[in-house]
C-alpha cells in the first residue's frame, strides 16, 4: 500500500539524489539556468513526497534562480540545498518514516 510506495520513493530519493546534485553542480558551473530550473523542480517534488520540507524549500529557491536566469546566488543556494539533502537522506536512511525535516 502507501507504506510500500513511500519506502520505494524514499529509496529512490536516496539513490538518485547524489547524481542529480552532481549534475546541478555542473549546470551551475556551466550557467545552464533551464536545466537548474528543471532539476530543482524535480527535487522539490520528491523531497515534499518524503516529508522533506526544508529540502523542498531549498530546492524551490534554486528552482526560482534557474527560472529567472540570474545565477548570481546559484552556488550558495546549491550549498544550502546540498546540506538539506544530506539531512533528509540521513533521516530517511535512519527509517524516520515521513521524515518532516
Amino acid at each position: 500500500g502507501d507504506e510500500n510506495l513511500y519506502a520505494e520513493v524514499a529509496s529512490l530519493f536516496r539513490s538518485d539524489t547524489p547524481k542529480v546534485t552532481d549534475d546541478l553542480r555542473r549546470a551551475v558551473a556551466a550557467g545552464d539556468a533551464p536545466w537548474i530550473h528543471r532539476a530543482a523542480h524535480g527535487l522539490k517534488g520528491a523531497a515534499l513526497y518524503v516529508g522533506g520540507r526544508a529540502t523542498a524549500d531549498a530546492a524551490q529557491t534554486l528552482e526560482e534562480i534557474g527560472a529567472v536566469g540570474d545565477l548570481t546566488h546559484a552556488r550558495s543556494a546549491l550549498e544550502v540545498l546540498t546540506r538539506e539533502i544530506d539531512r533528509l537522506t540521513a533521516a530517511l536512511a535512519d527509517g524516520a518514516g515521513l521524515a518532516v525535516v
